[in-house]
């Protein structure tokens, strides 16, 4: 199994199967076309489709363009939440704690990547962010709709996920999946190539940006 299905077998065989998984992939995929200004194929794929004449076709191919692009103009004028910067505190902490903590939120960029966050989250549907270390270096991860699979939270569906299923980009793992216990790290056939890296939180560690919850 490939983009945009999983695969049933190992680690996936529990999982609940999303008969709408691969329609919203592909619309998250087309949406974020848009907002990289790369939907020309688009438009001239709605020509072929609204208009059977050839000739019709070929006159109007001739004016399609991305220099117009309303979503991304309307989404870079409205999802602005996060364009002066992330302010991020620990309740009840210690000056010192609040220290270490923002220190962490430094290192990972986010004041540079959320305003991206939340253009996506208005544009593409629900986007996650997951923390990660890179390179030894605290960093956060962002998982969009077009490439990611989830399995709701049965008590709470429109809250953080139980758990989260991306592409791997290199290594021995086709897939990431990381869920209330551990990132898990599995091949075409939903099974671990390499060991799980325990988290210990007891919760999926990520969070959840929506349109109504930036």
């Amino acid at each position: 199994m490939s983009w945009p299905y999983l695969p049933t077998q190992g680690y996936f065989a529990a999982w609940k199967a999303d008969p709408l998984a691969a329609r919203r992939k592909d619309r998250a995929l087309q949406r974020l076309r848009i907002l990289q200004e790369d939907f020309k194929d688009s438009i001239l794929e709605r020509i072929m489709v609204t208009h059977l004449d050839p000739n019709i076709q070929q006159r109007i191919m001739r004016f399609a363009s991305v220099a117009l692009n309303p979503a991304r103009d309307i989404t870079q004028a409205v999802a602005m939440s996060y364009d002066l910067g992330v302010r991020r505190v620990l309740k009840g902490a210690t000056e010192e704690a609040q220290l270490a903590f923002a220190a962490v939120i430094k290192e990972t960029e986010a004041a540079t990547l959320a305003p991206a966050w939340n253009r996506y989250a208005f544009l593409l549907g629900p986007t996650i962010v997951v923390p990660c270390v890179k390179k030894g270096r605290m960093a956060l991860e962002l998982l969009r709709p077009d490439s990611l699979d989830l399995q709701l939270d049965t008590e709470d569906p429109l809250g953080t996920p139980a758990a989260a299923v991306w592409s791997a980009h290199g290594g021995p793992a086709t897939y990431v999946a990381l869920d209330d216990e551990a990132w898990r790290y599995l091949n075409d056939q939903g099974q671990e190539v390499m060991p799980a890296a325990v988290h210990g939180l007891g919760v999926f560690p990520g969070a959840v940006f929506r349109l109504d919850h930036p």
